[in-house]
């Protein structure tokens, strides 16, 4: 089963993950984060140097790529004619950096969701439909909102997609204090149009029907919403709900980290 973390750059989805691998441990629940599970997959959990680990997880997420060529061509073209339709004010660097992590999570996602049964829970922070954020999210472009239906329309999605909703303000704020290598300069109108920008994209995405059906939310208030139109058939849907909640409970009492 895969779970992934979606939202904003600083909306918490790092700290979020960690919170709930540290539950789900202390639980005896079956739970780990989707880089140790490819790695291990392949007997290669050993490798802990971060440049080696990004190295030897770029390759297998291309291998993945790979993989599912065949199934997902159409989308694998619809990225790229998105990235080679960004104007020159974006800088080649960055746009090789997008495709290069685009297809690294996707190709990652497919290595996933071959590999994981139904009882296991993988946990990605920025999988495939994250992609949205890497592809349509720039400071000095307006998204369009045809590409980013069809990208919906044949991306691959996790078995559960939790969303992480932040206030504007406090995002802004995180962002300008943490920087964003997208937004070389800490200039705060420009971090305001990024953000403002990431915020119109995944609320598009999460209002799509076929993202709801499987959709949970944690708004700024760290409360887990659940929209009506969810009814996710993982067998392991209600143990994902309940450690959500009870991580996020703590982190309320100023309990967790």
């Amino acid at each position: 089963m895969l779970v992934e973390l979606i939202g904003c750059t600083s909306a918490g989805k790092s700290r979020l993950a960690r919170a709930v691998v540290r539950d789900c441990r202390e639980r005896g629940i079956q739970l780990s984060m989707g880089d140790d599970h490819v790695l291990q997959l392949l007997k290669l959990n050993w490798i802990k140097g971060h440049l080696p680990r990004t190295l030897l997880l770029d390759l297998i997420g291309y291998v993945g790529c790979l993989i599912g060529c065949v199934k997902h061509l159409k989308l694998y073209s619809h990225i790229t004619r998105a990235i080679l339709r960004l104007p020159g004010s974006i800088p080649l660097f960055q746009k090789l950096n997008i495709a290069r992590n685009a297809f690294k999570k996707i190709g990652l996602s497919e290595v996933i969701r071959r590999s994981a049964g139904d009882q296991q829970i993988v946990l990605m922070d920025e999988g495939a439909l994250h992609t949205a954020h890497y592809l349509f999210v720039h400071e000095s472009v307006e998204p369009c909102a045809k590409e980013l239906l069809t990208f919906l329309e044949l991306i691959p999605l996790p078995d559960i997609a939790v969303y992480l909703q932040q206030d504007e303000v406090t995002l802004i704020e995180r962002v300008l204090k943490r920087g964003h290598r997208r937004i070389p300069e800490a200039d705060r109108a420009k971090v305001a149009r990024f953000v403002q920008s990431a915020i119109s994209i995944f609320e598009r995405l999460t209002q799509q029907p076929r993202l709801r059906e499987r959709l949970l939310v944690v708004d700024s208030r760290r409360t887990v919403v659940v929209p009506q139109e969810y009814r996710t058939a993982s067998a392991a849907a209600p143990v994902v709900l309940d450690v959500l909640d009870r991580v996020l409970r703590f982190q309320q009492q100023g309990l967790g980290n």
